[in-house]
This record gives structure tokens, C-alpha cells and sequence, in this order.
């Protein structure tokens, strides 16, 4: 047997190994396998990182539409954009809707206390001029029926689609 088949070399230090060896005497690397150095990392050195959109699943669109309503829409956000930011807008609205209720009805809690103020001790006749006031509740009521129609929408939208929709995404039209 000729000397060069009976030696080998390390591949990741060089060290002269036996034929047999399994490991480098030197650094321990397996012997027969490739360095594996890192490459040194340079300053400022950023790295594109490619984020692949791969099937999704319809039970988790249908719950998290169940708990987040129109929001439910950014876990296929490639093809329903759309549907999103016509419920984040219809939301925003709602959500002015209701805020501006909120503070026609505090204006209302302080009619009634101005009633009491005025008729001062006699209740009674505090409440009986008081009590034909009525608040109006629409601008609540509307913006509580837009919410929730919302909610709906997203909920049936992702409900609808078959399962295939969710499997084939982000090529699923």
C-alpha cells in the first residue's frame, strides 16, 4: 500500500491523519467534512431576508375574526387589503361616532344635575320637569350597528372561503 492512500488530511486544519482516523487529532472536526466557518460578519453588513407567505389555515382566519373583526384581514392581507382598510376606515368612523356620543351624553348627565340644582330640594318636581327630557341615543346605536357589521362582514367573509382559498395562499383568488 503506497503511503498517499494510507494519510489524510484534516480539512479544516490540515493535520496530517491516519486513514482511519474518524476525528482530527488536532482540532476534532469529523474527519472527511468540510470546514464550516462562518463568514465574518462585516460593518454594516445587512443581509435581505425574504419572508415567504405560505398556506394559512381557515380555522385560525375564522377565530381570529370571531376576536378581532376586520383585523382578521392582515393574516391574508395580500389579497383582502382591500376589505382591511375599508374596516379600519369604517372603524375609525364608528369609533368618532361613539366618542361624540359619549360626550352628548355627558352634556345629558349634566342637564339632569342642573334639573335638581334648579328645583333644589323638592325632588319631586325635580324629576316630574326632568324626566320628559329624553337623550338620543341614535349616534350610539348607529355607530354600535356599524361595529358590529364589521365584525360580521369579516366574520362570514372568512367563514365563506373554502378551505383551498387558504391552502393555495397567496396565489388563492
Amino acid at each position: 500500500m503506497s503511503d498517499a492512500t494510507s494519510v489524510k488530511f484534516c480539512q479544516s486544519c490540515g493535520t496530517k491523519l491516519p486513514a482511519t482516523a474518524g476525528f482530527c487529532s488536532s482540532c476534532g472536526t469529523a474527519a472527511g467534512s468540510a470546514p464550516t466557518a462562518a463568514p465574518a460578519p462585516t460593518a454594516f453588513s445587512i443581509q435581505p431576508q425574504t419572508v415567504v407567505a405560505g398556506p394559512k389555515s381557515k380555522t385560525t382566519a375564522v377565530v381570529l375574526s370571531v376576536f378581532l373583526s376586520f383585523w382578521s384581514w392582515l393574516y391574508t392581507f395580500k389579497i383582502n387589503k382591500t376589505k382591511f382598510f375599508i374596516g379600519l376606515g369604517a372603524g375609525f368612523v364608528a369609533w368618532i361616532m361613539q366618542i361624540t356620543s359619549f360626550l352628548l351624553t355627558a352634556d345629558d348627565i349634566d342637564y339632569y344635575a342642573g334639573c335638581i340644582d334648579y328645583y333644589g330640594a323638592d325632588l319631586v318636581q325635580a324629576l316630574a320637569e326632568c324626566a320628559s327630557y329624553q337623550p338620543d341615543y341614535t349616534l350610539a346605536f348607529l355607530a354600535g350597528s356599524i361595529t358590529f357589521g364589521i365584525w360580521l362582514w369579516a366574520l362570514i367573509d372568512n367563514a365563506r372561503k373554502p378551505a383551498g382559498f387558504y391552502q393555495d395562499y397567496p396565489n388563492a383568488r
